[in-house]
């Protein structure tokens, strides 16, 4: 190192600090990526043995072990879906209010196929159905209004929590929407 120039030394020290910061990122970014990973949930990624989402390799133990179950699943949605044999559609419940007489309650299929709402009101002691046909939505002719439910408290006497769901019935459509907690 005595035969070397100050200028030859700083760009020695330069080069071995640049080169210690890389590694340190690398080693940094490395351990950061597999902790994102192992929170995130993990995705199928398409490899040279899987053709259009279809995996080619052989089933692995976990794989065999799980397939009896898997078929029986697949067999009973499709014994559902040819008894039932609708498509299913998204069905919104948007509102439910709680007035001093009465409860109501609205939502919307995003379907423009006129068929029947029926709203279900559920609690520990028995189940209230109401059924109305359904209108079309004057701002989007491609919905469904489903808003005609104004029930009197008094229907709903002797329990104080409810949960409502709001189905939806038409030629060949059908769905459900998710649940509304509520208390009188």
């Amino acid at each position: 190192m005595k035969n070397m120039t100050r200028t030859t030394k700083i760009v020695l020290a330069a080069t071995a600090a640049i080169i210690v910061a890389g590694v340190s990122w690398y080693v940094f970014a490395a351990r950061n990526d597999e902790e994102i990973t192992a929170d995130q949930p993990q995705q199928a990624v398409e490899t040279a043995d899987q053709e259009d989402g279809v995996d080619l390799n052989p089933p692995s133990e976990e794989q065999q072990q799980a397939e009896p179950e898997a078929s029986k699943e697949q067999s009973d949605t499709n014994e559902s879906q040819s008894a039932n044999n609708k498509q299913d559609v998204d069905v919104v419940l948007s509102r439910v209010t709680v007035g001093n007489d009465l409860v109501t309650a609205a939502g919307y299929v995003d379907i423009s196929t006129p068929g029947t709402c029926t709203l279900a009101l559920k609690s520990s002691v028995r189940t209230e159905t109401y059924s109305d046909k359904s209108q079309q939505d004057p701002a989007n002719p491609e919905n469904q209004n489903c808003s005609n439910f104004r029930i009197p408290k008094s229907d709903l006497a002797g329990a104080k929590k409810w949960v409502a769901t709001l189905s939806y019935n038409a030629d060949g459509l059908s769905g459900k929407s998710q649940k509304w907690e509520f208390e009188l």
